[in-house]
């Protein structure tokens, strides 16, 4: 695992709480995190799927906040993954409903690109996932009969 400096810390710890969040006037909508592998190489990712106007480098805080705390929910640390995620385009246009609050445009129906946010899982946590072909999920909490 490699050693994390001070200010990743803190950017994860951020990124994670409940206390701060990040904020875009820009019209955005969310669909669910997935744990997935991807590639030749089985290379264990948590992607996110966002439909946008063209504002990538003002999201990736938010993403990154999304992911982080719907980690966080499922009760997986913030170090598990990487913090800088790799942005692909995966359609260039689509209809979309706006659910930034911030935004002018909140609950109205806008065109806009669909980016896909990939995050790697760090080798040393793949193991913290079950695993089923390409697809991840949580690991359910070990019920005991006492």
């Amino acid at each position: 695992m490699k050693k994390i400096d001070l200010a990743e810390q803190q950017l994860r710890l951020i990124s994670a709480s409940q206390g701060v969040t990040f904020g875009t006037t820009a019209p955005y909508a969310f669909c669910t995190p997935v744990i997935e592998r991807i590639g030749y190489g089985d290379i264990p990712v948590v992607s996110v799927s966002v439909a946008m106007k063209d504002c990538i480098n003002s999201m990736i805080l938010i993403v990154r906040q999304e992911v982080f705390r719907w980690l966080k929910v499922n009760g997986v640390g913030a170090g598990v993954v990487s913090t800088e995620p790799c942005v692909t385009r995966l359609k260039a246009r689509k209809l979309f409903t706006d659910e930034n609050r911030s935004s002018q445009s909140y609950g109205q129906r806008k065109y806009g690109a669909v980016y896909q946010f990939t995050f790697e899982i760090d080798a040393a946590f793949v193991g913290d996932f079950d695993w089923c072909h390409r697809r991840g999920s949580f690991k359910k909490a070990e019920v005991s009969d006492e």
